[in-house]
């Protein structure tokens, strides 16, 4: 027993000392966590029916060390261990990707308020209590200027890659990025026509730059212009591109950016993967984003690949959203709709909207939050879901209900003859949970259940297999 939940571990082999050790040391007290007077932090989740996470993060001031276990006797084969150090100079361990490594993995699919353009180019620690997909090293110059390193990709691809960065932030800026990599061929589809080419295997080199050059004096407030384009080249691809453009302005009054660009249809990412996006053009605004009502809007549209059939058409795709916020010293109204229309390569077009309503109310002791959304395919009526979440805060501790239902199109009698109507019953998920923190530590406990219906054989489902459709959940931090 551990923390309460039984495990269903049998056999001596399929434990391991690691998240034991772990398990130790939370308990054992603050003088047993701290590094010397470095800032620790430990945390342990436990899911029933024995999945077991720990995580162990202290900031030594020169950089941060990272010890990731994550056990699930269920799926023994996604057992994940990690060691990891970052600072400026050196990362080495989980890494995330940012600045040109996203932005050549995905083109367009950036917005131009994106903090993906702010980002540095490089390879930073990930310190999330999750498996991650990349192990890699970044080795930096002191000023960050030069940068060397690589990663795993799946515990296969091996993506390597250097950097060059000049300016800082508030200054122009310029970096570059170059990265070989060699991606296994792509899984050749079902479909006689696929919508995009297959990547046949071998080696890629990708070369991207990026440039930003800040507005502030001529505006005077934070504006900023860019620039980035990549080619990648293949030993079995031709050479192919991406470039776009992008503005920013962020003032008392407004936000706005604009961003418009075009890939190749050639354009093949680190991945081997080839984008469906050949172009795209994005605009948004916030009108008063500060005040106590603030009014935003955003239109994206996008243009895919044609296929190689007479009578095809690139298929596009146009989004339009746009709402209203209404901000109080203890309350949140909010009020948003969205309507996309998407036209396939054969000419047929699909229409949908959903709108979104939510309301909340946040006391010293106290808070409740519940919404509304809806969904309409073509005109006709697609889901509803309505949702409430309320949270105690006494002294110390923490108490938290929510719950949700869901109705879909179903056989009940509709408005007219012929048609359907709503579900009788609900989808309901919902959950509870509850904590106490004391003095750096905090102890968490969770219950969580979904796809229920509220119908006998829902109820029957439940009782047949709870695993399913519920979760148990146990966790405890300590933090010095």
């Amino acid at each position: 027993m551990i923390g309460g939940v039984s495990s269903p571990l049998k056999r001596p082999a399929d434990f391991s000392p690691v998240p034991a050790v772990l398990l130790v040391l939370t308990l054992a007290g603050p003088g047993t966590v701290r590094c010397g007077a470095a800032p620790s932090e430990i945390t342990t989740r436990l899911e029933a029916p024995g999945a077991l996470s720990s995580r162990f993060l202290t900031d030594t001031g020169t950089g941060r060390v990272l010890f990731v276990d994550i056990r699930d006797p269920r799926r023994p084969e996604k057992d994940f261990t990690a060691l990891g150090f970052g600072s400026p100079a050196l990362t080495l361990g989980p890494v995330d990707q940012g600045g040109l490594f996203r932005e050549i993995g995905n083109p367009l699919g950036y917005g131009a308020g994106s903090p993906v353009f702010e980002e540095e180019t490089r390879l930073t620690l990930r310190t999330g209590m999750d498996r991650s997909s990349r192990l890699g090293v970044w080795v930096a110059a002191p000023d960050g200027l030069l940068g060397v390193g690589g990663f795993l990709r799946g515990g296969e691809d091996l993506h390597a890659a250097a950097s060059l960065a000049l300016g800082g932030r508030g200054e122009p800026r310029l970096s570059a990025l170059v990265m070989a990599s060699c991606p296994d061929p792509g899984r050749v589809p079902d479909e006689w026509f696929p919508d995009r080419p297959v990547y046949p295997g071998g080696a890629l080199l990708h070369l991207a730059a990026g440039a930003r050059v800040p507005l502030d004096t001529l505006t005077g407030a934070d504006t900023s212009l860019g620039l980035s384009f990549g080619i990648s080249r293949g030993a079995r691809v031709p050479s192919s591109g991406f470039v776009h453009l992008r503005g920013f302005h962020r003032s008392a009054l407004v936000e706005a950016g604009i961003m418009a660009g075009t890939c190749g249809a050639g354009y093949v990412t680190p991945a081997g993967t080839y984008p469906s996006d050949r172009g795209a053009v994005a605009a948004e605004a916030r009108l008063f984003p500060r005040g106590t009502l603030s009014v935003h809007g955003r239109l994206r549209s996008e243009g895919g690949r044609a296929e190689s059939l007479p009578g095809r058409r690139a298929p596009g795709r146009r989004d339009l959203e746009g709402g209203l916020d209404l901000r109080g010293r203890r309350m949140k109204l909010s009020l948003a709709g969205a309507g996309s229309r998407e036209i396939s390569s054969g000419g047929t077009v699909s229409r949908r909207f959903v709108s979104r309503a939510s309301a909340a109310c946040r006391g010293k002791t106290a808070s409740l939050e519940a919404g509304f959304r809806g969904e309409w395919n073509d005109g006709a009526f697609g889901k509803a879901r309505i949702s409430w979440e309320a949270e105690f805060r006494p002294r110390g501790w923490e108490l938290g209900v929510q719950a949700s239902g869901e109705w879909k199109p179903g056989p009940g009698p509709g408005p007219q003859p012929g048609l359907t109507g709503l579900t009788p019953e609900p989808e309901i998920s919902g959950g509870i949970r509850g904590a106490l923190a004391r003095r750096g530590t905090r102890i968490e406990a969770e219950l969580q259940f979904q796809g229920l219906s509220a119908d006998p054989s829902g109820i029957a489902a439940f009782r047949k297999d709870p695993i399913k459709h519920a979760r148990f959940i146990l966790g405890w931090r300590i933090r010095r």
